[in-house]
């Protein structure tokens, strides 16, 4: 039984044609103005995510970030030093929940009865877990605004879960989603305690690693978060028309970009502090875990989160990182009845002490940033891949 994802060499030939696939261009269909629907999907904290639109994707930006991730470090390696999605960015960008319990558990449901308790609807095409995104697009897209409260609830359901299959973790069929997610969405209040942002992160280490092996062809991601951290951190081709972050009071910060895009520095913090104050509280709940170097849990996926080296990203001087562990990474492939809670007990037990595991600026670099740079240079151009 194939469990293990192999790790794969690594194709240093330069091209590798990697598509990134997210089909959050369907979500711009389903615009919602229900307000029952709208009231559950603030329940759940998902209604934020739900005001960020999707983008035309810069393939060949996105491409040429692949070329310089390293998966033994979820980190980017460019020619000044190391860069990643952090919990920050997702918070930022996105507006989903970084802290809380973990989004996991079984795969083991008897499908049919979970549709019709969730949705109303008895389903006759669920294949391997799995139903077609255009079915629910068109069973719930539209609804009356004097429809029953079972028939709102099973909408907003619907709706994250559309919107989970499109944008949050696509997976390669391009057109289903897994129905694992419903049973965490049953209960609006439950919902929106879990750690959506952090799992969304875990599932996107995961799909960036994967790409950056040799003969991948196909990246399946959050790619509108990816697309926008490329254009606040680095610049490259980013859009002139970026709305000011003081018109985003009930957004997070990605809905400053809006629809389609149009080299100069890199910027390691484009989070400051008179920018983190005017946003809405939603972005920023949860901060104390920003800089946890902690576990990131999303079902079968456990990746490492290791802010500890892109500290510059957080305006502190970077030290020499200590060097991250390996966890071994699993599939869900032959296992379709385990329990990954319980699977995965150890790794959970981390994420609970992630507040323990907070990285500050190590004493060590003292307070002269122009040493501390030279330290650390010398010792990254000494292991990165040039």
């Amino acid at each position: 039984m194939a469990d293990l994802e192999d790790a794969g060499p690594v194709d240093e030939s330069g091209y590798r044609g990697v598509q990134f696939i997210e089909h959050g261009r369907k979500l711009n269909q389903w615009e919602l103005d229900h307000p029952a629907v709208l009231d559950l999907l603030r329940q759940s904290e998902f209604y934020y995510i739900s005001r960020l639109r999707r983008l035309h994707l810069d393939q060949a930006l996105l491409e040429a970030l692949i070329e310089r991730w390293r998966r033994e470090t979820q980190t980017f390696y460019f020619r000044h030093g190391e860069m990643t999605i952090t919990l920050q960015d997702v918070a930022v960008i996105s507006g989903l929940r970084v802290d809380g319990a973990p989004v996991i558990g079984t795969t083991v449901y008897p499908w049919p009865d979970i549709c019709q308790a969730l949705l109303g609807v008895v389903l006759d095409d669920i294949r391997a877990g799995q139903i077609r995104l255009d079915w629910i697009y068109q069973q719930f897209h539209h609804l009356h605004l004097d429809a029953l409260v079972g028939l709102v609830a099973a909408t907003a359901r619907a709706y994250i879960l559309y919107q989970i299959g499109c944008s949050l973790f696509p997976n390669p069929t391009g057109y289903r989603v897994h129905l694992k997610w419903l049973p965490l969405i049953a209960d609006f209040d439950a919902c929106g305690t879990l750690a959506w942002g952090a799992a969304a992160l875990a599932y996107l280490y995961r799909a960036l690693g994967s790409a950056a092996l040799k003969g991948k062809v196909e990246c399946c991601c959050f790619a509108t978060l990816v697309q926008i951290w490329a254009w606040d951190h680095l610049h490259v081709g980013q859009p002139t028309n970026a709305g000011a972050v003081a018109d985003m009071a009930d957004c997070p910060m990605g809905c400053r970009y809006d629809i389609i895009l149009a080299f100069s520095q890199m910027t390691w913090r484009p989070y400051t502090y008179a920018i983190i104050d005017t946003l809405p509280a939603f972005c920023v709940q949860g901060s104390e875990v920003w800089r946890s170097r902690t576990t990131l849990i999303c079902f079968h996926i456990v990746e490492l989160h290791v802010p500890d080296r892109v500290l510059q990203q957080f305006g502190l001087l970077q030290h020499i990182p200590i060097p991250v562990e390996t966890i071994r990474r699993y599939t869900s492939q032959g296992r379709p009845d385990e329990d990954w809670a319980h699977f995965h007990a150890a790794h959970i037990e981390r994420w609970g002490d992630r507040l323990q595991a907070i990285i500050d600026q190590h004493p060590i670099v003292g307070d002269d940033p122009v040493q501390a740079t030279s330290i650390y240079m010398e010792w990254y151009w000494q292991i990165t891949r040039r």
